[in-house]
C-alpha cells in the first residue's frame, strides 16, 4: 500500500520505515525527527545532532543523526548512530518540537572526547554568553554522567575550573575584559543604577568607589546616530553624579586595559596588577 502511495506521489521515503508527505520542502531536521520517532520512547537525540539543534558554534551536524538510549532498550533505527548508556538523568533531557534532546550542558559533556581544547573553550564561552548554561551546570552534569577517566574529561574539567567564578558576560569582548580585570576583583557586571530617574547599566562596576568600565564596540555607535547621542548623554549623566568611567575597546592590549582602569581605582586595588 505504501509503495503505491509513494509511486503515486503522495509520500516520499525519508529513511526505511519513515515517510513524509510529498510536495513539502524537505526539512534539514527530518532525518533526525524520523529516527527519533522510529527509536521510540526513551531515545534522546544527542551528541552532534543535539549540538546542531542547540546551535553550538564551530560544529557541523553529522551525516547520520545521533541518539542516546538508556538500558535495557536496544532500538536500532536505520540511518542513525546509537549511543547506549546505563541511565540518562531526566534533568539532562529537553523536549524540542515533540522530540527528546539532550540539554546543551549534557551535549557539551557528551562531545568533550571529540573536541580539542581551543574549540571546547570557545563553545563553553559562547554558550555561557548565550545563557545556554553556566560553568556550574556543566560541571554538575559531568559529575552526574561520571566522566572521570574519559577522553576529554581532564581538559573539560580544567576549562570549567578556570571559568567557575566568572560573572556572566554579554559578548566575547566583554568576557575578555572581565578576565583581564580579574586582578581588580571583586566587581559587578551589568550593574544597574538610577540617576535622575533614569536607569543605567554599566558593563563592569566598582560601585563603592563610583568607578565603572564600559566595553565599547565602535561599529554599533558608528551606525546609529541615536545610540551615539544616547551614549554621550549617558556619559554626561555619570560625570554629573561623580562616576568615573574607563572606556575599553577591542584594540586595547591587556596592559592598557589594566592601566586605564587601575588609575581610577584606589591605590590599594590598582596595585594588584
Amino acid at each position: 500500500m505504501m509503495n503505491r502511495l509513494i509511486a503515486d506521489g503522495w509520500f516520499r521515503r525519508v529513511c526505511p520505515g519513515a515517510f513524509a508527505v510529498a510536495g513539502r520542502t524537505p526539512s534539514r531536521w527530518e532525518d533526525a525527527v524520523a529516527v527519533g520517532l522510529l527509536a521510540g520512547p526513551g531515545a534522546v537525540l544527542s551528541h552532534g545532532t543535539a549540538a546542531a539543534i542547540h546551535g553550538l558554534p564551530g560544529l557541523i551536524a553529522p551525516k547520520l543523526p545521533e541518539l542516546t538510549v538508556a538500558s535495557p532498550r536496544h532500538p536500532r533505527p536505520p540511518g542513525a548512530v546509537v549511543h547506549r548508556v546505563d541511565h540518562i538523568d531526566p534533568c539532562d533531557i529537553q523536549t524540542r518540537q515533540g522530540l527528546q534532546v539532550t540539554t546543551p550542558a549534557r551535549t557539551v559533556v557528551d562531545l568533550a572526547r571529540r573536541l580539542d581544547a581551543p574549540l571546547m573553550a570557545r563553545i563553553l564561552d559562547e554558550g555561557s554568553i548565550a545563557r545556554l548554561w553556566t560553568s556550574e551546570e556543566v560541571m554538575a552534569c559531568a559529575e552526574r554522567v561520571g566522566t572521570k577517566g574519559r577522553r576529554g574529561s581532564v581538559a573539560l574539567r580544567a576549562l570549567l575550573a578556570e571559568r567557575g567564578n566568572e560573572p556572566p558576560a554579554d559578548d566575547l569582548l566583554e568576557l575578555r575584559m572581565i578576565r583581564v580585570l580579574a586582578p581588580f576583583a571583586p566587581f559587578e557586571t551589568q550593574y544597574q543604577l538610577v540617576l535622575d530617574g533614569e536607569l543605567l547599566i554599566l558593563d563592569i562596576a566598582w560601585p563603592q568607589w563610583r568607578v565603572g568600565a564600559e566595553v565599547d564596540g565602535w561599529w554599533v555607535r558608528s551606525r546609529s546616530r541615536t545610540k551615539f547621542d544616547r551614549s554621550l548623554s549617558r556619559a554626561n549623566l555619570l560625570i554629573a553624579h561623580h562616576w568615573r568611567i574607563a572606556h575599553l575597546t577591542s584594540t586595547m592590549d591587556d596592559s592598557t586595559v589594566l592601566r586605564d582602569v587601575g588609575r581610577l581605582l584606589p591605590p590599594l586595588v590598582s596595585s594588584r596588577r
